[in-house]
């Protein structure tokens, strides 16, 4: 693990990440890192943001239902996750994924609010497929098959992909067995394995 300061806050972050050449444009506050895998690249944006900016602490599904009503057709949410961390303060976060027509992959998109002492933090992080892309996806597809965890016939394939939170919501690029968080272990180098594990880190040493 790695202590970096993002305006002034000293917060702590996986080690393997490097920090980044920030943008002209980005505020003045801001602290990018980044790394690269054989099978992922992840960046993520940290900067200290307004309280009135932040998503609501205490109400998740008012984000569940943001995020429903402002979807893309290639998107999809797969958690949203609000929870106390060490020091005392709150994060919400959201991962929301979307078809990366370049590489042909997913893209994993974090958006999290932490209350870090007297200061409200942003993390807007991309965690996206790279290299050989949809391994996860192929082998938990494999298992479930075998195990009965899903159905498969001539018209669909039931028990795969679902909405986390409304399994009446049927629009977008539905989260699907393979993203589910049990299944991190097995792929410690998918992207959205590393976002959580990124996740894990600060709030576990805030």
């Amino acid at each position: 693990m790695q202590t970096i300061t993002v305006a002034g806050d000293a917060i702590i972050i996986p080690d393997q990440y490097q920090i980044l050449d920030s943008m002209p444009e980005d505020p003045k506050d801001m602290v990018v890192v980044g790394l690269r895998t054989p099978e992922a690249m992840c960046i993520v944006h940290i900067v200290p943001i307004s309280r009135s900016r932040a998503m609501p602490f205490d109400d998740p599904q008012a984000v569940v239902d943001a995020i429903h009503h402002n979807m893309e057709d290639d998107q999809g949410l797969v958690e949203v996750c609000a929870q106390s961390i060490r020091s005392g303060g709150r994060l919400i976060d959201s991962v929301v994924k979307s078809s990366d027509a370049e590489i042909g992959g997913v893209q994993y998109t974090w958006t999290c609010d932490i209350e870090i002492r007297n200061a409200v933090l942003m993390f807007q992080g991309f965690f996206c497929e790279d290299g050989m892309t949809g391994v996860r996806d192929a082998t938990i597809f494999e298992l479930a098959r075998r195990h009965d965890w899903i159905t498969v016939d001539d018209q669909d394939v039931h028990g795969w992909a679902e909405d986390c939170y409304d399994p009446t919501y049927v629009r977008g690029n539905l989260p699907n067995l393979s993203e589910d968080q049990r299944f991190d272990s097995m792929f410690p180098q998918h992207p959205l394995s590393m976002l959580r594990a990124f996740r894990q880190v600060v709030v576990e040493n805030d």
